[in-house]
């Protein structure tokens, strides 16, 4: 019964959303505070590594100079006072060009990547993205990376918003001055530092159901992630403008079941970085929060188990009977991060439904083991 209603949930989306273009929003810097505030959650500020990424237009001929000064932001976690990490537009005050991704570190240090821009350069729609892996964070323009900085992690862990087209609701006293000067367009966040393939992988593709993170893409003027359903509240006149001409509107995977939790507090969880596509030769699964420096190995089925089995106190999601062949061990990173590469062939067999779990040896597990929860997804 759960891998019917799974599956017919995952069809529905890929299906019912198969358009070519969307709905964006956007803002006007100095046009007054106007910004989208998701609900305060942890799953808006992985301390262990993150993405986030999204489509935008930016304005930069309409800038002023001068006072206030001007900070146009895409996103930010923690409006104020000491935010986690932003991406934003460094115009100051004399109409500057350069994008900046910034993370502040455990010693409250903020840590910067930045690009200088071309003037125009962002006036069509452009992809960004920028990933932080615990030591280092990047920057990427259409795909294409364009700058680093150190970054010794974890980052700071802010109690506020992810807010995004503003920063600060005031600098100096001046309203709107951290509200950004364009569109904004298929947002998305996900709970682990991605790879360049699998950012160009993705982003021509609008992407729903990312298990761990934040899926945002406007349509109708409607501001509901649709990953985790968060319902996000709206301040100031925002737009509704054409947004950006995607080819697919592509389902990720959909989690299922309840995960252990470490001996950091934490429920470990699983994930994908990409869509499962038949050819996706960069496809992988990836386990995030869990035991840090950790060995463990991932479970693959052609169905699910429910309710859960318990086992080695473990509750197993996954379809013991119906095993694939076992898969090659896994370790986690320092921030308990782990990936599994899962190359699809060109032949794979469209329509089937996969069941993954990932398994760490962790003390606190009650036989020293612990487990995400289920994930399925389905070759498309």
């Amino acid at each position: 019964m759960l891998r019917a209603s799974i599956t017919v949930s995952l069809f529905a989306v890929v299906t019912g959303a198969l358009e070519a273009q969307q709905d964006a929003v956007s803002f006007t810097n100095l046009g007054g505070n106007q910004h989208i505030d998701l609900p305060v959650s942890p799953l808006t500020v992985p301390a262990r590594g993150f993405t986030i990424e999204a489509w935008i237009t930016y304005d930069d001929s309409t800038i002023g100079t001068g006072a206030p000064w001007r900070w146009p932001t895409i996103c930010r976690h923690t409006p104020s006072p000491g935010e986690s990490y932003f991406l934003r537009v460094q115009a100051a005050q004399s109409a500057g060009r350069v994008l900046r991704f910034t993370v502040r570190d455990a010693s409250n240090t903020n840590r910067h990547a930045n690009y200088p821009f071309a003037a125009g350069e962002f006036a069509n729609w452009t992809h960004v993205a920028a990933t932080y892996d615990g030591q280092t964070s990047r920057l990427y323009v259409n795909g294409t990376q364009v700058a680093t900085a150190n970054a010794p992690g974890p980052i700071t862990v802010g109690n506020g918003h992810l807010r995004i087209g503003e920063g600060a609701d005031a600098v100096g006293g001046a309203v709107g001055t951290e509200v950004w000067n364009g569109a904004i367009d298929e947002f998305r966040l996900w709970p682990f530092p991605r790879t360049v393939e699998e950012i160009q992988s993705t982003m021509n593709q609008s992407v729903v159901a990312i298990p761990g993170g934040v899926s945002m893409d406007f349509s109708g003027g409607v501001f509901v992630d649709t990953s985790q359903g968060f319902t996000a509240t709206s301040v100031g006149p925002i737009g509704i403008v054409p947004g950006v001409t995607l080819p697919a509107f592509a389902a990720g995977g959909l989690p299922y079941g309840t995960a252990s939790t470490t001996c950091a507090g934490q429920r470990t969880g699983a994930s994908l970085g990409s869509v499962s596509m038949a050819g996706n030769q960069d496809f992988a699964l990836y386990g995030y929060d869990g035991p840090a420096d950790a060995t463990g190995a991932v479970l693959l089925a052609v169905g699910s188990q429910s309710p859960a089995v318990p086992f080695l106190g473990v509750d197993f999601h996954v379809a013991l009977g119906g095993l694939i062949p076992v898969q090659p061990p896994v370790s986690t990173d320092g921030f308990g991060t782990a990936r599994l590469p899962l190359a699809l062939a060109p032949t794979a067999q469209v329509g089937l439904s996969i069941y993954a779990q990932f398994l760490y040896v962790d003390s606190c597990g009650a036989q020293g083991l612990v487990g995400s929860d289920g994930l399925m997804f389905t070759i498309q």
